[in-house]
């Protein structure tokens, strides 16, 4: 196995959500299991993934929502339907 690319990812928080950190973040998502969303540009994309992996090694449950493409989902992040976004660089 070898490593082919890497691209970094911005995790981003709506601002409705009362936290300022990923410590916050996974703290509410932990005494609120369910309840957070996160918009998806696809499923079994990059930021997908990542998501996956970010919430299984917080031990957290976060619903995916998936839009068809990373520019709805961010349209409909901005405006608050969905409350968390993974996204890339150019994206965000």
């Amino acid at each position: 196995m070898s490593l082919l690319a890497a691209t970094p990812y911005i995790l981003t928080v709506h601002p409705s959500l009362p936290v300022r950190s990923v410590k916050e973040l996974i703290a509410l998502a932990k005494a609120r299991p369910g309840e957070l969303n996160h918009a998806s540009g696809g499923s079994g994309t990059g930021p997908h993934l990542a998501m996956e992996v970010f919430a299984q090694r917080a031990g957290i449950k976060i619903v995916q929502i998936v839009y068809k493409g990373g520019g709805p989902a961010m349209i409909d992040f901005l405006a608050g339907h969905t409350r968390v976004y993974l996204s890339n660089m150019v994206t965000a």
